[in-house]
């Protein structure tokens, strides 16, 4: 609340000195009315013995009457005094005036700004590169932010078993090569001596079938060699897409079990996010194709240049450029809630698919409108002012329909005309009807 004005407070200081002056005399009056009386009684009791108590009676009694008459007559003067100083410093207290600062509404061209608390970025290609087989990761060939094409190695896996596998299973070709040998001799020989009659058809067919199982073993093992060799050249995890590696899930040393990823590729070139919205907030965005630009947080931002970021890099200034991209329902249907989707422009690779707090959107197509100072609007509502009335020179609490609004000042599009003023500064503790004076600001 303002404080009093200085008359009023010279006003209460020249009463103060009849007031103390009452406070004094009601004092007297007290101590009178309680040992006054004792002393006149005393005083009489002397008198008594020599003309008689009767005789002095009368003037008791007047005594007393005076006194009484004092004491109710100072009270009512400093009863009057009080009475009389309340009442000036009300009226002045009335007719005081304040000085305020107040601003007019008039039409202005705003480049519309909204904010969002939070917004999750999430991308549309993105993909798991993942181990075909188990074992321990013994090389990492990227890093996060990398940037990757199909194919290319990110990592290799060692799996000492399949060394091992190879080594037997070369053993068995080797085995199975000898006795190859020796079941082809055996069946050439056979064949000639079964066409000479020399040995039985029985003899023959067991040669033949002993060299035929000896080929399928031979062909056998060297398939199963194949697969070891397979596995040998999965020790190397492949990206399986064109883009950027968000996530290292593993690093040297990690045991990796078969299916796992290993990290997470993406295109995250544009990233989007969806949001609900009112039908305010829909009338504010239109129309739905304007061209905007998003910032986010200094906190995040900080973090994003932490890790290294250079391409586009403009610091706390830097902008994204995003766009709608879906409305649903439409705009024609009418709808208490809506759900917008929004593609954002990450050429630069600044920003990754995750949660981004404190997020600006800023229209870059600038419109006129009917507009006032953001400090304005009361504390806790977006949608009350104080507009000073003339020539009265008092206070009018309006209630106001506000729009868009930038940094510095909001729409207004119903409540308040062209030319009206609105108190920008001090508004606590004031009140319909309080007069006061107002210094319009300045303003290009």
């Amino acid at each position: 609340m303002p404080l009093l004005p200085v008359e009023i407070t010279t006003t209460w200081q020249q009463f103060s000195l009849p007031i103390k002056l009452a406070k004094y005399v009601l004092f007297f009056v007290y101590s009178v009315n309680k040992y006054g009386i004792i002393i006149i009684k005393i005083f009489m009791v002397r008198i008594a013995g020599e003309t008689g108590v009767r005789s002095l009676k009368k003037w008791f009694s007047i005594a007393v009457g005076l006194v009484i008459a004092l004491s109710a007559l100072l009270v009512s003067y400093g009863a009057f005094l009080n009475y009389k100083s309340e009442k000036l410093i009300g009226l002045r207290l009335d007719n005081q005036t304040l000085k305020l600062t107040g601003a007019k509404a008039q039409q202005r061209s705003l480049s519309p700004v909204f904010t969002r608390e939070s917004v999750r970025l999430k991308a549309q290609k993105q993909m798991d590169a993942t181990s075909r087989l188990e074992g321990t990761v013994a090389e990492v060939y990227v890093r996060h932010n990398s940037q990757v094409t199909k194919g290319q190695p990110l990592c290799r896996i060692i799996n000492e078993s399949i060394p091992l596998k190879l080594a037997q299973v070369d053993v068995s070709i080797a085995k199975a090569q000898t006795s190859l040998t020796r079941y082809e001799r055996s069946y050439l020989r056979y064949q000639k001596l079964v066409s000479m009659g020399a040995v039985s058809q029985e003899q023959f067919d067991e040669a033949e079938n002993n060299y035929k199982a000896s080929l399928e073993e031979i062909k056998q093992l060297q398939l199963e060699r194949q697969e070891y060799e397979n596995q040998q050249d999965n020790m190397l995890v492949l990206a399986p897409m064109d883009g950027e590696v968000l996530m290292l899930y593993k690093r040297p040393g990690n045991f990796i079990a078969a299916g796992s990823a290993v990290a997470l590729i993406g295109d995250f070139s544009k990233l989007q996010f969806i949001e609900s919205i009112s039908d305010k907030d829909l009338g504010v965005l239109m129309p739905l194709a304007t061209e905007r630009t998003m910032q986010i947080g200094k906190n995040d931002l900080e973090k994003v240049y932490a890790n290294g970021y250079q391409a586009g890099n403009k610091g706390l200034a830097q902008t994204f450029p995003l766009h709608i991209i879906s409305l649903q329902p439409a705009a024609d249907v009418p709808a208490a809630l809506r759900e917008i989707a929004w593609e954002v422009d990450n050429s630069s690779g600044i920003l990754e698919p995750k949660l981004y707090s404190n997020v600006k959107i800023t229209t870059l197509v600038k419109r006129t409108v009917l507009a006032i100072p953001k400090t304005a609007l009361l504390d806790n509502s977006n949608n009350s002012v104080y507009v000073w009335k003339q020539p009265e020179g008092t206070l009018e609490l309006r209630t106001i329909e506000t729009g868009a609004a930038d940094e510095s000042y909001v729409q207004v599009l119903s409540g308040l005309a062209a030319g009206d003023i609105v108190i920008i500064s001090g508004q606590n503790g004031l009140k319909n009807g309080m007069k006061v004076a107002v210094d319009l600001k300045e303003e290009a």
